[in-house]
């Protein structure tokens, strides 16, 4: 787990911890379609973030822009 920190990415460190004040929503911010989890690292207290990989698995089964689903001959 590559933790970003503002001495391993200041600029992207900066840009999160910037979106993370201005929403105000705990654990988690986004920057496009990427999300990262906000990490406190102990014993400094230093904000650090955390890229999650899984939030970008959706439905495919979703009635927003595609198909509704289709079952097979188990239904009968």
């Amino acid at each position: 787990m590559t933790l970003i920190t503002s001495t391993s990415n200041p600029t992207l460190h900066t840009k999160l911890s910037t979106a993370w004040n201005d929403l105000r929503k705990p654990g988690w911010v986004m920057d496009k379609y990427d999300h990262y989890k906000v990490v406190f690292l102990h014993p400094s207290g230093e904000i650090a973030f955390s890229l999650d990989t899984n939030r970008a698995m959706y439905d495919s089964r979703s009635l927003s822009g595609s198909r509704p689903a289709t079952y097979n001959k188990l239904d009968e």
